[in-house]
């Protein structure tokens, strides 16, 4: 990690919402049914529909914290319902909800495995499809912000990580960080199950 300060872990105390205090959820872009996030203890559940996280506007469910600075999220994901063969769920570092916002996600997919893919400005094209080969739910997940240095990296353990990608973007402050999920097929919806889930800012 590229952290030069000391980190300390967020509380995450269930809010009224649903979910723990100060995270929120919402649909970003237009999706074809409501997408929905809650978490009961420690299992975090968010459903989506969308067309995908791609292109210049993304379309799918956000459950996100607000992140001031430096910061490093974590989850293992357990589920991802297979409603298309680039269905996406995982984590995702974003400049604001605007569906063409900047942004980095690192994601399991049913039929290509672990994927990075990012926009690096406001209403561009997204890069990567880096991928670290045919691995399936469950895997644990990293997501790292260090100033416009974004780092991916991936698990099966929760103790032994291997770097997907890294790439620099950057975004203004604060950031919005947590789980992303995309059925990237309109007239469906894709579950996916998230457990283990810190949230660490500097």
């Amino acid at each position: 990690m590229l952290m030069t300060s000391a980190m300390r872990t967020l509380a995450l105390t269930v809010g009224a919402n649903g979910l723990p205090g100060e995270w929120t959820s919402g649909d970003i872009g237009q999706v074809g049914s409501a997408g929905a996030s809650s978490e009961e203890t420690g299992r975090w559940v968010v459903s989506g529909s969308g067309s995908d996280i791609w292109g210049t506007a993304d379309s799918f469910q956000f459950a996100y914290h607000e992140l001031s600075g430096d910061g490093v999220l974590t989850a293992r994901i357990e589920k991802l319902e297979a409603t298309d063969e680039w269905a996406k769920a995982g984590l995702m570092v974003r400049g604001s909800a605007d569906p063409g916002a900047a942004m980095c996600m690192l994601v399991a997919t049913p039929l290509h495995g672990v994927v990075v893919q990012y926009r690096p400005w406001p209403g561009g094209g997204c890069e990567g499809n880096e991928r670290w080969q045919m691995v399936d739910p469950p895997q644990w997940l990293r997501l790292t912000r260090a100033g416009a240095t974004l780092t991916a990296d991936r698990s099966d353990d929760g103790q032994t990580w291997v770097r997907v990608h890294r790439t620099y973007i950057t975004m203004p402050d604060p950031v919005l960080i947590g789980f992303c999920v995309t059925a990237h097929d309109n007239g469906k919806t894709a579950l996916a199950v998230f457990t283990d889930v810190t949230l660490e800012s500097a």
